[in-house]
């Protein structure tokens, strides 16, 4: 059964030895329990925060490798946009295969500046384009592309064979249905990692009841959680990522 945003609540206030709070009160807590409820979703969107990579923030809300965003390419079209929730990409991670299986690889990444100064040139008078082996950030102001949420380049510019590019890439992290609302709101990463959520909230709620040692030890526990955490969502998975 799912840790809910009721049940996160109430674990934070025993663990401080206080009263847990009842369904039917949720919606209007007092004193120390509504203190509870807001540290518990502050503590939330503070882990939420702590990374752009989480992979459960991927454009999909999934967790890698299935959190990957693909984009057909067009013959002749060198540049494409993102899609306007993302806020962010690895740029180590696009690959690129063609329709047909016989071309496949990953992509170079360079600068945007180089590409305009050495290769650009050649993209513009190509008329039959080839097989992709480098991918470029596009350049805010870039009149060939929109500047916000902006995309990426490809060189040399796609053939008419057809390719798929891949890429990882997250949301906005203040998605709203990433935010704790309702007493039956779920975490959306592994229950495994809620103490990390648990001693963040304690955290603030020692510091809201003026006690310093106990607020320093939470503090401890979870810098040291959100530390494993980040190691095992994003640090191995990225690596597991780029591998594929």
């Amino acid at each position: 059964m799912a840790t809910t945003y009721i049940d996160l609540v109430n674990i934070a206030l025993r663990e401080i030895n206080e009263v847990p709070l009842s369904t039917s009160a949720f919606n209007n807590p007092r004193g120390l329990q509504a203190a509870a409820k807001e540290m518990v979703a502050r503590a939330h969107l503070d882990i939420i925060n702590y990374s752009k990579e989480w992979p459960f923030l991927s454009a999909d809300g999934d967790f890698f490798p299935t959190g990957v965003l693909s984009v057909a390419t067009t013959a002749l079209q060198g540049t494409y946009l993102f899609d306007t929730d993302l806020s962010q990409v690895d740029w180590d991670s696009f690959f690129i295969v063609s329709d047909t299986g016989t071309y496949a690889r990953s992509l170079e990444t360079i600068d945007v500046d180089f590409y305009t100064k050495y290769l650009k040139h050649k993209d513009e008078g190509d008329t039959q384009g080839g097989d992709p082996i480098f991918v470029y950030r596009t350049k805010s102001g870039d009149s060939t592309i929109d500047a916000n949420p902006g995309g990426f380049g490809l060189h040399p510019i796609p053939s008419d064979k057809g390719y798929t590019v891949t890429f990882a890439g997250w949301e906005d992290p203040h998605a709203s249905f990433k935010v704790l609302e309702t007493s039956a709101d779920t975490i959306p990463y592994p229950e495994k990692y809620y103490p990390v959520l648990i001693a963040r909230a304690r955290y603030y709620l020692w510091l809201f009841r003026e006690n310093a040692q106990q607020s320093q030890i939470a503090l401890g526990d979870y810098q040291d959680g959100i530390k494993r955490m980040h190691r095992d969502l994003v640090d191995k998975q990225s690596i597991k990522m780029r591998a594929v």
